[in-house]
C-alpha cells in the first residue's frame, strides 16, 4: 500500500534517520526514517 501526504520535517535527518514529520492537513505528528532530501517514509 503506498499512501502521500504533505508535511513538515520537524528535525532535520540524514538517509536512514528516524525524524519527526507534521503533516500539514491534520497537524499529527509522525515518525518517518528519511529516505532523500525530499522523501520520507512511515515507520511502523
Amino acid at each position: 500500500m503506498s499512501v502521500k501526504s504533505p508535511g513538515i520535517a520537524i528535525n532535520n535527518g540524514r538517509v536512514g534517520q528516524q525524524i519527526q514529520v507534521k503533516n500539514k492537513s491534520s497537524k499529527r505528528v509522525i515518525t518517518a526514517r528519511v529516505v532523500n532530501s525530499r522523501l520520507v517514509e512511515v515507520v511502523m
